[in-house]
């Protein structure tokens, strides 16, 4: 009796540990998550708009945004979709067993653009507590077909912005060298240089290098264009529809 009173005492605390470890995180309908802890959720059409659970008493960090129709009392109206831009949201799951968005009061299309343009995000715990967290927004120069939000998260969290969360950063890729050695690859951003047939480098313009900045963001919108069209065609009927419902929503 005394081992088996043991047992059942070991076996409610594990469950107790577990229960406590794991938080459910979940956003209202008007809200959808984008990456979680560096991973993407759902894909370019469907994005996770419901809760997932995050493991571990630790920082979290879950990207989202707030996507609502403009006609708020109807939401067959033709008037679109207004967004936000992505919202980085970093906190602590320690003590919580859920943690949730609060969903927006917005009555109005005025009040549904004006909230799109600067989304103002509210968490509570399970209890109704306010929970505590940093918040910044994700934002991407230019015109952007698609986005690549785990990419954008991971150089994010190497700068210095206020939910930059250190923790979680994607690996650098490596470049095998023809000695064999390997060396980490460089990122757009390094200063390129030109190297001389004496083995000297010469230093590169600034003229030069914008020019050639141009030039290569040309490209890459291109080929973006094209594997656009190309994802498309590959696309069910019902996928092609949400993808052209998604499209008017950006316009």
């Amino acid at each position: 009796m005394i081992i088996k009173n043991k047992w059942l005492l070991v076996s409610c605390l594990s469950w107790a540990s577990w229960s406590v470890a794991a938080a459910e995180f979940s956003v209202p309908d008007n809200f959808e998550m984008l990456v979680v802890n560096g991973k993407g959720e759902g894909n370019m059409f469907y994005k996770n708009d419901g809760d997932v659970t995050l493991e571990d008493n630790k920082m979290q960090q879950v990207v989202v945004r707030f996507t609502a129709p403009r006609g708020v009392t109807n939401t067959e109206d033709m008037r679109g979709i207004a967004k936000s831009q992505p919202v980085v949201l970093t906190f602590d799951t320690s003590g919580h067993s859920k943690i949730a968005v609060v969903k927006p009061q917005l009555h109005t299309e005025k009040m549904v653009d004006k909230y799109a343009k600067k989304p103002v995000i509210k968490l509570i715990n399970d209890q109704g507590q306010a929970v505590n967290f940093k918040q910044d927004m994700l934002l991407t120069p230019g015109m952007q077909l698609t986005r690549d939000y785990p990419k954008e998260v991971a150089i994010y969290n190497q700068s210095t912005g206020p939910a930059a969360l250190a923790e979680i950063v994607a690996p650098q890729p490596v470049i095998a060298t023809s000695s064999g050695q390997a060396m980490a690859a460089t990122t757009a951003t390094d200063t390129r240089q030109a190297v001389t047939t004496s083995g000297k480098a010469a230093a590169v313009t600034s003229a030069s290098v914008a020019a050639n900045n141009n030039k290569a963001e040309k490209t890459s919108q291109t080929e973006s264009v094209s594997q656009l069209k190309a994802n498309f065609s590959e696309l069910s009927e019902q996928d092609k529809k949400a993808f052209i419902q998604w499209a008017i929503g950006q316009m």
